[in-house]
C-alpha cells in the first residue's frame, strides 16, 4: 500500500512538474515576446526622438526666418516713411513752383505785350507744377497704403513669431516625453529580461 501511495504521489509530482515546466516554457515565451515588444517600442521611441530633433531644427529655422522677415519689414517700413517724407518735400516744392508761376503770370500781364512770351513760359511752369502735385498725391497715397500693409505684415510676422516660439516649446516638451517613455520602456525590457 505504501509503495502504491508513493507511486501515485510520484506520478502526481511528475505530472505537476510537467505542468510547471510547461508553464515555465509558456512564461518564457511570453517574456521573450514582451522583450521583443519592448525592443520594438524602444525603436519606435528612438524614431520619435529623431523626428522631434528634426522638428525642433525646423522650428528653430522658421523662428529665425520669421525674425529676419520682421527685421526686413522694419527696414521696409523705415524706407516707406523716408519716401513719404521726400514726397512731402516734392509736394511743397510743387506748391511753391505753382505760386511762382502765378506770380510770373501776374508780372507778365503787367508787362503787357513785352511779357507775353514770359506768360507762356509761366503757364507751362504752372502746368508742370500741377502735374507734379497730382503725381505727388498719387505717390503719397501709394506710400500710405505701403505703410499700412507693412504694419499689417509686421503684426502677422509678430503673431508667427509667437506661434513659432510656442511650437518650439511644445516640440521640446514632446521630446522630453519621448525621453521619459524611452527610460520607462528600457526599464520594462530590463525587468522582463
Amino acid at each position: 500500500k505504501g509503495n502504491s501511495l508513493n507511486a501515485k504521489s510520484i506520478e502526481k509530482q511528475t505530472l505537476m512538474t510537467g505542468n510547471i515546466q510547461e508553464m515555465i516554457i509558456n512564461t518564457k515565451n511570453i517574456s521573450d515576446e514582451m522583450v521583443k515588444n519592448a525592443q520594438n517600442s524602444l525603436d519606435a521611441v528612438k524614431e520619435g526622438q529623431q523626428s522631434m530633433k528634426e522638428l525642433l531644427g525646423q522650428a528653430e529655422f522658421i523662428e529665425q526666418s520669421n525674425h529676419q522677415a520682421a527685421e526686413l519689414m522694419q527696414v521696409l517700413s523705415g524706407n516707406a516713411k523716408k519716401v513719404g517724407s521726400i514726397t512731402e518735400e516734392i509736394f511743397s516744392i510743387s506748391s511753391q513752383t505753382n505760386m511762382l508761376a502765378l506770380n510770373a503770370s501776374i508780372e507778365s500781364a503787367r508787362a503787357g505785350e513785352a511779357g507775353r512770351g514770359f506768360a507762356v513760359v509761366a503757364e507751362q511752369i504752372r502746368v508742370l507744377a500741377e502735374q507734379t502735385r497730382k503725381l505727388t498725391e498719387n505717390i503719397r497715397s501709394i506710400v500710405g497704403e505701403l505703410e499700412e500693409n507693412t504694419n499689417e505684415t509686421l503684426g502677422s510676422v509678430s503673431k508667427m513669431l509667437d506661434a513659432s516660439s510656442e511650437e518650439k516649446k511644445n516640440i521640446g516638451i514632446a521630446g522630453e516625453k519621448f525621453s521619459n517613455i524611452h527610460t520607462v520602456v528600457t526599464m520594462l525590457g530590463d525587468n522582463v529580461k
